[in-house]
């Protein structure tokens, strides 16, 4: 869709969402489930108009915002504390979605809990589902971590990012561990494929989106790779990377090589094509120009309007 055909681009994304739920149910798809980030235009229309539609946030759009809150609060003065501790509070809310079982209130109470075992209490109960945390008894090299006191500046603004009401409301649409790592991968692969530096005429980039999908459909899923020979043989293989997100060493899966065979096929459909005379130009939607929503005036009447706020001053 073009985005001259609502009022802003935060409306196209929402008007977007619409015609594909639209699309996808015309062509017969039956949708049981709709992951999404937390927009909150497409959430009011899940709940309007979609309720018969399980509707579920995307684990790592929720932790993005939360470690973004505590960064932010670490930075104030007093609360520099638990600055360390922010990587393991969202690993924590993963967890938790994770290991909840469906469950909304189990998923709230391992959440929360995070507010005990940060000031090293690893029993509680003023919970009823959740009493005690699942990691094994610490070593006396893990009792020295830093931890944060009960009451502190740093402690109280954690509280305040864990209790937020908005997430905890939230958390309902988490209890099924959903995230959006496959989507990421395509639009990834998007990129390669239609790169954004470059401009593409509609029929280009409509068959350079094709063989996107023919592509990823073809390459998910697949297994990690084994090593073939040597000592290691048969143990799987992974690389070291540094994100720039993370700023930490880490490693990450190295995956079989890519099956290319779909270009073979796709090659022999375009030979059969022309043989048996078969149209291969798609039929092309209607259009505009520009995003302009009104025509274009005469160039004389825009000059007559032109105004520079640089003046031609003689040497």
């Amino acid at each position: 869709m073009q985005v001259s055909e609502v009022t802003s681009s935060n409306a196209m994304e929402k008007e977007g969402f619409v015609r594909c739920i639209k699309k996808s149910e015309d062509y017969r798809v039956n949708i049981n489930r709709i992951t999404t980030d937390r927009h909150v235009s497409i959430s009011s229309c899940m709940d309007k108009e979609h309720r018969n539609k399980k509707h579920q946030y995307d684990i790592w759009h929720v932790s993005k915002w939360v470690v973004k809150q505590l960064t932010k609060k670490a930075k104030l003065k007093g609360n520099e504390d638990f600055f360390p501790w922010i990587q393991s509070i969202s690993n924590h809310l993963w967890w938790s979605a994770a290991s909840c079982n469906g469950d909304v209130e189990l998923l709230r109470e391992k959440w929360r809990s995070v507010l005990h075992h940060i000031v090293n209490k690893h029993s509680w109960k003023d919970s009823k589902l959740f009493h005690r945390c699942s990691h094994p008894k610490l070593t006396l090299e893990q009792m020295k971590t830093a931890w944060l006191k009960p009451g502190t500046s740093g402690h109280i603004a954690l509280e305040e990012v864990v209790l937020n009401s908005k997430l905890l409301k939230d958390m309902a649409k988490l209890r099924e561990f959903c995230h959006t790592g496959e989507l990421e991968v395509y639009h990834s692969m998007l990129l390669k494929y239609c790169p954004k530096r470059e401009h593409f005429s509609y029929p280009r980039m409509l068959v350079r989106t094709q063989l996107v999908a023919l592509d990823n459909n073809a390459n998910t899923k697949r297994e990690q790779a084994k090593v073939k020979s040597g000592d290691h043989a048969g143990t799987a293989r992974y690389k070291t990377c540094y994100p720039k997100g993370s700023k930490h060493w880490v490693v990450k899966n190295i995956s079989d090589k890519k099956n290319y065979t779909f270009r073979t096929n796709l090659m022999h459909d375009v030979v059969c094509s022309f043989t048996e005379d078969l149209p291969l130009q798609p039929t092309l939607p209607n259009l505009p120009k520009n995003i302009a929503k009104y025509p274009a005036p005469t160039k004389q009447e825009l000059l007559q309007k032109h105004k520079s706020r640089f003046k031609n001053l003689d040497p």
